[in-house]
């Protein structure tokens, strides 16, 4: 084909080039939301039914919210506040819809870690907000 007789990239092409880092963000943010209240939505009809495949799609959709939220924490993009509420939605569902509570508790400790360098001057103990 010519340089001439190329054809337009559709605006999802050219688009999806400069999607910027907190359109990026909060993407998977909203799509961890989701998937977290899709899975939680069909539990109990899940739990009673015991059907197997729903069980594997209730998983997968946990399986696909954690991933979400792990990717935005590892961006480092985030401002703290927004970082510290990121790993407490992390920690909570790790523990309640995983068995992995170590992976939780560390979760949870690095936001409260965070809070405390961020929130609170080490020096004075003077609380910002």
């Amino acid at each position: 084909m010519s340089p001439s007789r190329q054809t337009p990239r559709s605006p999802s092409v050219a688009s999806s080039r400069s999607i910027s880092v907190m359109d990026t963000t909060s993407l998977l943010l909203a799509v961890s939301d989701e998937c977290i209240e899709k899975a939680r939505a069909a539990a109990p009809s899940i739990a009673s039914s015991q059907d197997g495949v729903r069980m594997e799609e209730y998983h997968a959709l946990i399986a696909t919210g954690l991933s979400c939220l792990e990717t935005v924490l590892q961006t480092g993009k985030l401002l703290p506040r927004q970082e510290a509420l990121v790993r407490l939605r992390y920690a909570a569902v790790l523990f309640e819809e995983t068995e992995n509570y170590a992976e939780a508790e560390t979760a949870l400790s690095k936001g409260i870690s965070l809070c405390e360098k961020v929130f609170i001057c080490p020096s004075t103990h003077t609380h910002y907000r």
